[in-house]
């Protein structure tokens, strides 16, 4: 029996690399669509890939599952970022549903839900509906966050290292919802084999949340001089130094995704499947406690 090919866009960021690496551990091939291919993780095959393109037509050849991890956070006005991170991903789609791959997963955020505010929360609304149009599945992992530097978290905790008073959105108070990134790739996994599709949007987090000031302590061990600010001075401020030219890792939109979250998540559809979230509180747990096999058993 021939092992399962698995193609993920993104692969070289946080989330993506972190999925590459887990379906490589479980036997699977692995191809890297990346835009650089000397850039190619190791021990995988890589494909040119550039999100907001039209895709060759082998692009996903004998490809069984699609991972679509990629978006561009350099984007700021709102048509660039339907352009590449919306539109793009319906071209990636369609080449997927041409290609006949069996599995196709859009790995979306919980800044989507209707009602959202926040651009990054819109295009990953919008690109949701695309996929599902298509058969495939989405899932939404809460605030993502590992051993690696990687993710919200990893910004929050660069952020508040390199200064030595912590501005705080407000109060800090705002319930965030946590999720370590090897649970994320063990629910990916286990998506990627079950049938018959899931036709319901998969939250992936767990259920408590945690205040984004209770983040920031944590993720350094310590709690901070803290300097409470309104968040609209705060989104306006790095609204401006974006339009300067400024690479930020905290941006604007993250403030307003923050600020206006969705106040009830639907964690029901992901809790009969055999993948645990872990509490934020116990950043150690074991990865151990999932139950990992190698893929199609």
């Amino acid at each position: 029996m021939s092992r399962p090919t698995c193609a993920i866009t993104g692969a070289n960021g946080f989330v993506g690399g972190a999925a590459l690496r887990r379906f490589q551990a479980l036997g699977c091939n692995v191809v890297a669509l990346i835009r650089q291919q000397r850039l190619a993780p190791e021990g995988c095959e890589a494909r040119p890939f550039t999100l907001g393109e039209l895709q060759a037509p082998d692009l996903l050849s004998d490809v069984d599952v699609l991972i679509h991890a990629a978006y561009d956070f350099s984007l700021r006005s709102w048509a660039d970022i339907c352009r590449v991170n919306v539109v793009g991903s319906e071209y990636l789609f369609d080449a997927a549903t041409r290609a006949g791959v069996e599995r196709q997963i859009f790995i979306s955020s919980m800044a989507a839900f209707e009602g959202c505010r926040s651009y990054y929360g819109l295009a990953k609304l919008m690109a949701e509906n695309a996929v599902r149009i298509r058969g495939g599945t989405v899932v939404r992992p809460g605030v993502i966050y590992g051993e690696r530097n990687g993710g919200l978290a990893a910004d929050v905790a660069a952020l508040v290292k390199k200064f030595p008073i912590v501005p705080m959105i407000g109060t800090g108070r705002y319930p965030l919802y946590t999720c370590h990134v090897d649970d994320l790739c063990a629910l990916l996994t286990h998506v990627a084999q079950i049938r018959p599709v899931p036709d319901a949007i998969l939250t992936a987090a767990n259920p408590l949340p945690v205040t984004l000031r209770t983040l920031v302590n944590r993720r350094l061990g310590a709690s901070p001089l803290i300097f409470p600010l309104p968040w609209q001075l705060i989104a306006a401020g790095l609204w401006v130094a974006q339009c300067m030219g400024l690479c930020l890792r905290f941006r604007s939109d993250s403030v307003v995704s923050i600020v206006h979250a969705n106040k009830s998540p639907d964690f029901l559809p992901t809790k009969g499947m055999p993948v645990s979230f872990r509490p934020f509180a116990d950043p150690k747990w074991s990865l151990a406690t999932q139950r990992v096999l190698p893929f199609g058993q």
